[in-house]
């Protein structure tokens, strides 16, 4: 009787984990559909279990809650942002460069919609639990911390006081998603350039 290898088995084991980080991939990019279309608030978990393909108590094996799935959905934003912007600025000579490489980086990621639906809320929906928020916070402070560095590269008179220019321009890159126009002329680069632009004057 044949025997199944060490590394066939290793394999074998590894399926059942392969597919529920795919399916996982499906209810985040599902979730982040339905919260930047409906909102927080007006998103049931049936509603992202019907969109997904699941049955409704199929979706708790991979969320406990709809919170912890809103948790998930602003990392995986929040994650590809920071990675676009980190490795686009990595070698970038000229504080006004490197910021305009990162508004660049940042528009292009939050626009994108490819594969996973960046989504992006200035203030957080009401009635989440401390914990929630305090979670939340931690995230968008590891993206801010980054951002915080390139903005004290910048030579900015010194009567700028660089927090209210890190919130003016975080703000106003943030906001491009409302307003953006995927059949007009500016493309989320050309916008990201003109933002950095009217921020130098």
């Amino acid at each position: 009787m044949q025997t199944a290898s060490a590394e066939t088995i290793t394999q074998d084991e590894r399926l059942p984990d392969k597919r529920a980080a795919v399916r996982r991939r499906q209810v985040l990019k599902v979730a982040s559909e339905l919260f930047a279309q409906k909102g927080f608030e007006a998103t049931s978990m049936r509603d992202i279990a019907t969109a997904a393909g699941f049955m409704s108590g199929s979706l708790y094996y991979h969320f406990a809650s709809k919170e912890d799935l809103y948790i998930a959905v602003q990392d995986a934003s929040i994650s590809k942002i920071f990675d676009a912007v980190s490795k686009a600025i990595v070698g970038v000579d000229g504080a006004w460069e490197r910021l305009e490489a990162a508004a660049v980086a940042h528009a292009e990621a939050m626009l994108d919609r490819s594969d996973f639906r960046v989504l992006v809320t200035p203030l957080f929906p009401p009635g989440l639990d401390a914990k929630v928020r305090a979670e939340l916070v931690h995230q968008r402070d590891r993206f801010e911390r980054m951002i915080e560095a390139v903005i004290l590269d910048l030579p900015l008179p010194a009567d700028i006081d660089r927090r209210i220019f890190q919130r003016n321009y975080l703000g106003a890159i943030n906001w491009i998603p409302v307003w953006f126009n995927p059949d007009g002329i500016l493309r989320p680069a050309d916008i990201a350039r003109q933002l950095v632009r009217t921020l130098r004057r």
